[in-house]
């Protein structure tokens, strides 16, 4: 079977009545820390490097260091601890679980991350994986220096069965979904040390997996994001002459657990989007794909300050799922600070931006229940239908009875079938990893206002559709729902 976009995501989607039993093989639970037998890593200090600067002022902010500035390891290390960090242990059954500062479906963490240095004061040239536990740095191949500037090329990469273990065949959204989290963290670590950077989902898959010493058949780069001189390639892989060469283990350490489960549709799907598309020549509006039309159209108010509970730093290590929500409004301010926050947040270079952004507001100040798209380019606010939908949306997804307490509920969308036109099965990756870092920033967001935050994957494809009236093309991406939680009530 040749998938597309469309095909992939509704042979994967859930139907009421219509879900398979799984019974989770505890006893083979992957593994969610990758490590190379024989390579000693190198540790890295802990010091943060951007002080209490505010998240709205990370987002707003413009880079500051000039492309000839020397790259150090303290900077480095300052990057990776704001990008993905362990936050808190708990004990489950007598197993440590670490809690981190990435949000990721079921909590299982399947994204790693990946950063070829050149011109790093204190790092050889050579490409490293970097250890979250450990907050460590683990040399994979030397490489031959290039002419050009200091530079950092980060890849993030994704490992199959940790998803699938327990989502199956559906687990290829789950992978791309918590790959555009960490990958939001990383944008926005970048952002606060000043750095100018690029992302990009679209390179050779081959040579980048080759490059990273990876099992494609397991593990696959998904996302690069680089820094240095904005006229470079990204990534700007060194010729493959200028490789070192990999220890012979290497691509073991993508192996999690003893008795893995090959799914051949994740594998198939992926193999699909693996062909590279120019992209669309002229401007594609998602907001006009979808099937649905506005009534009135209002514009977001550009938000100077948000009323942050503690600086950005502090956020990205405090951020929490948190679904204990209460039917108490949200104020006027928080509301125009999320909105301000995602319209404030880069859109990717070229001519297509792959998704919509929508919201269910139930109870907020200052705005009427009802299903709104917020266009993040112009920054309006447009009114499709009125009405409180939360509790629909509720039983939509998977009747998680909690959801219909959340003072909103962002959705992000995208016509897949305008994907396929323009990037081919690629677009999938575009369109669900931005679906991912953008709920990245809404936890963040919501941390940063004292509210609760919690995404949701798994609903009932469908009727999502028909609810919001998509078009036969379009569909639900992911849902963020946010609003006031009990601990914060009186704060």
């Amino acid at each position: 079977m040749t998938f597309s976009s469309l095909s992939y995501h509704n042979l994967t989607s859930y139907k009421r009545h219509g879900i398979s039993p799984h019974f989770l093989d505890w006893g083979n639970q992957p593994q969610v820390f990758k490590k190379y037998d024989g390579i000693d890593p190198l540790d890295l200090p802990r010091n943060i490097a951007v002080g209490d600067i505010a998240l709205s002022r990370v987002l707003k902010k413009g880079p500051e260091m000039p492309d000839t500035t020397e790259l150090t390891l303290a900077t480095l290390s300052s990057i990776l601890l704001l990008t993905c960090t362990i936050t808190a242990l708990a004990m489950h059954s007598g197993t440590p679980f670490y809690f981190r500062s990435v949000a990721s479906a079921g909590a299982l963490y399947p994204f790693e991350l990946y950063v070829l240095t050149q011109g790093t004061k204190g790092l050889n040239d050579a490409l490293y994986h970097y250890s979250t536990k450990r907050h460590a740095l683990s040399p994979l191949r030397e490489v031959v220096a290039s002419a050009r500037n200091s530079s950092l090329d980060f890849f993030l990469s994704s490992i199959f069965f940790r998803s699938s273990w327990k989502y199956r065949d559906r687990a290829y959204r789950y992978c791309l979904l918590d790959t555009g989290h960490l990958l939001e963290n990383l944008v926005l670590s970048l952002r606060a040390h000043g750095l100018v950077l690029r992302s990009t989902y679209d390179f050779d898959d081959s040579l980048t997996n080759t490059f990273l010493g990876l099992d494609s058949f397991r593990e696959v780069c998904l996302a690069v994001c680089c820094i240095g001189n904005e006229h470079d390639p990204c990534p700007a892989l060194p010729t493959e002459e200028k490789w070192g060469t990999l220890p012979d283990r290497v691509k073991e350490a993508s192996v999690v657990s003893t008795r893995e489960v090959k799914y051949d549709t994740i594998v198939t799907m992926h193999q699909a989007s693996s062909a590279l598309n120019p992209g669309p020549s002229q401007g594609i509006r998602m907001d006009e794909l979808l099937g649905v039309r506005a009534n009135t159209v209002v514009e977001i108010p550009q938000v100077q300050g948000w009323a942050d509970k503690m600086p950005y730093p502090e956020i990205v290590f405090s951020r929490r799922s948190q679904r204990n929500f209460v039917p108490h409004p949200m104020s006027q301010h928080q509301l125009e600070s999320i909105m301000d926050g995602l319209c404030s947040d880069p859109m990717p270079a070229g001519n297509l931006w792959p998704i919509s952004t929508g919201l269910l507001i139930a109870n907020s100040e200052g705005y009427d229940s009802g299903f709104y798209l917020l266009d993040r380019q112009s920054r309006k606010l447009a009114l499709i239908r009125e009405g409180n939908f939360q509790r629909d949306m509720a039983r939509i997804c998977l009747d998680q009875a909690w959801l219909a307490n959340a003072a909103a509920q962002v959705l992000f969308l995208s016509n897949l079938e305008a994907l396929d036109n323009t990037l081919g099965p690629r677009g999938y990756r575009h369109a669900m990893l931005e679906a991912g870092r953008s709920g990245q920033l809404l936890y963040l967001i919501a941390t940063s206002l004292g509210l609760g935050c919690c995404g949701i994957g798994a609903f009932y494809d469908e009727e999502a559709a028909r609810l919001l009236g998509l078009n036969q093309s379009s569909r639900l991406l992911y849902l963020v729902a946010l609003g006031p939680v009990k601990r914060v009530l009186g704060d």
